[in-house]
């Protein structure tokens, strides 16, 4: 059975350390669905899923497979709750603005109603906005187990996390020896 999803629909997430939430609160033509990862993971089910609603996020992010994963059982949808204020139109996000060799991100942008500006180096104000992109959910389960936050992400802190530093030397090495081979 194909299901629809609507405003404000809650669903639930299996990870290794419980039961997650996320909150779909934006449809966007370009960048698809915008969802909300709530904050707190649970043995069981909370019964009262507005009060989960109405604390801040952990982060939110842009899942255009969301409805496949639905229509695939990877997510269960738990119900629904009115959408915060704050989504009524795409919020604000960062963006890494270039990094150097190392990947270490020289200065960053924000994005909102479609309009960028540049701030530089990452201040205080900006350490719990989200970083703009694509997901599935796998990587938000991941996200999730890892205590992932806007605030300790590895663009911000600077600590590559292993799989990305595999893949970065990886990388390195074939420019570094492009003309060896």
């Amino acid at each position: 059975m194909v299901r629809k999803i609507n405003l404000g629909d809650i669903f639930e997430l299996k990870t290794e350390k419980g039961l997650a939430y996320i909150q779909y609160v934006l449809k966007d033509p370009y960048y698809s669905y915008l969802v909300r990862v709530l904050d707190g993971v649970f043995k069981t089910r909370p019964s009262v899923l507005g009060e989960l609603v109405g604390k801040k996020e952990i982060y939110y992010q842009f899942v255009p497979p969301l409805l496949y994963e639905l229509n695939k059982g990877v997510i269960k949808h738990v119900g629904c709750e009115e959408v915060p204020k704050k989504f009524k139109s795409i919020p604000e996000f960062r963006m890494i603005g270039m990094t150097d060799n190392n990947q270490k991100v020289n200065f960053w942008r924000l994005k909102k109603n479609g309009k960028e500006r540049f701030i530089g180096k990452m201040t205080a104000k900006y350490l719990d906005t989200s970083t703009l992109g694509l997901s599935g959910i796998g990587a938000i389960i991941n996200n999730i187990d890892e205590g992932y936050t806007p605030r300790n992400d590895w663009h911000v802190t600077g600590l590559i996390p292993e799989i990305h530093a595999k893949l970065f030397e990886k990388s390195r090495w074939d420019v570094d020896n492009k003309d060896k081979k």
